[in-house]
């Protein structure tokens, strides 16, 4: 078995603050996995030969939406020659990139993987090792015992869908969990599969298209439109004439607004303070996706009399239970493909990769 191992840079690499820090290569860190390849043919006979491509040397938080394509690309290109691939990646903008991985690419049955660590793999107390090991037995984990494809993090003990992966906190070596059906089962000593999550995951490889055992056969839309994307967060006193001339000045220097994301309160319920600035967005059919500030809510927009009037007007497109990753990725994704506005209210919402379950409280 032949798997491809994609580096990045980040923590993992040595992209640290200190002069301490040393740069480790993706050929050191594929070397590291050598008890993690020996294991997969003590086991199951299986020999797994790994190449290293280093793709780029980031520190995560300067990750851009081109690395996100390049990384897709090179997915593409090497699709036919390997049967995995591992991605290593800094933890900052991991979940952006495992989710727009998860648009660009829909339909692989083959695994691709990403993980990092919390500390260099050079430092003492390294995660670095055990995560890259965990991947590997991921990326080769044989087909006859269970089906892994498609995009998906490993990280400490959590095996997670690419969608639905969330960095927790900035110091644990468990730094990503998931939230509702992201969770694809734990990996120690053994892989403990959740069956339910993981055909769920499985099923939306070829829900619309059949399985791609060749590039050819992927379907491929790697770009992403970020640029036109503006992210709020709602707060009390937040001046809507302040944001409507702000999308005044936008207009004015030829960079017009393509979407918003707004971090709203409760279910989705958006200050009456914000009504203007939503009336003028809807007029110029720019689409507003309303999500929660609440760490496990729901914007669902029907719970309050805030949501209710913001639906019952169509000035939002509720975001329900996807990510801020996921919510991001997926609105600059459908702007690349030149969506127009009733597209992008109606795609929003329909749950393509497994990042969102739609609800009515």
């Amino acid at each position: 078995m032949k798997l491809l191992f994609i580096t990045t840079g980040g923590t993992i690499a040595g992209n640290v603050r200190g002069a301490q820090a040393d740069h480790v290569s993706g050929k050191t860190m594929a070397e590291a996995a050598k008890k993690a390849v020996a294991a997969m043919h003590a086991n199951w006979n299986l020999d797994v030969d790994i190449t290293t491509r280093e793709l780029v040397d980031v520190d995560s938080s300067d990750v851009t939406p081109e690395i996100w394509t390049s990384v897709a690309q090179c997915i593409y290109d090497n699709y036919d020659e390997y049967q995995g691939f591992v991605v290593t990646h800094g933890t900052n903008t991991m979940g952006y990139s495992a989710s727009a991985l998860s648009f660009a690419i829909a339909n692989s049955p083959k695994p691709i993987v990403l993980t990092g660590s919390q500390i260099p793999a050079e430092q003492p107390g390294s995660d670095a090792l055990i995560n890259v090991e965990n991947a590997v037995r991921i990326a080769s984990y044989p087909s006859q015992y269970a089906t892994i494809g498609g995009v998906v993090v490993v990280f400490g003990s959590h095996l997670i869908t690419g969608v639905r992966a969330k960095k927790s906190t900035e110091f644990d070596l468990d730094a990503f969990q998931t939230f509702s059906s992201g969770s694809l089962g734990r990996i120690g000593r053994i892989l403990d599969l959740n069956d339910g999550n993981l055909g769920r995951h499985q099923d939306y490889l070829s829900r619309d298209q059949a399985l791609a055992l060749k590039a050819s056969d992927l379907v491929f839309q790697p770009n992403f439109a970020m640029e036109g994307i503006l992210s709020l967060t709602e707060f009390p006193g937040l001046s809507d004439e302040r944001l409507m001339s702000a999308l005044g000045h936008w207009d004015k220097a030829g960079m017009p607004l393509k979407g918003v994301v707004l971090r709203s309160f409760g279910a989705g319920d958006v200050s009456e303070h914000r009504l203007g600035f939503l009336k003028l967005l809807k007029k110029k059919k720019i689409p507003v996706v309303i999500t929660t500030q609440a760490p496990n809510g729901k914007a669902t927009l029907t719970v309050n009399k805030p949501g209710e009037y913001i639906e019952e007007h169509s000035l939002g497109i509720p975001a329900h239970d996807m990510s801020i990753e996921s919510i991001t990725t997926k609105l600059g994704w459908l702007i690349a493909q030149d969506k127009d506005y009733e597209q992008i209210k109606s795609l929003m919402v329909k749950d393509l990769r497994g990042e969102i379950n739609v609800t009515r409280e």
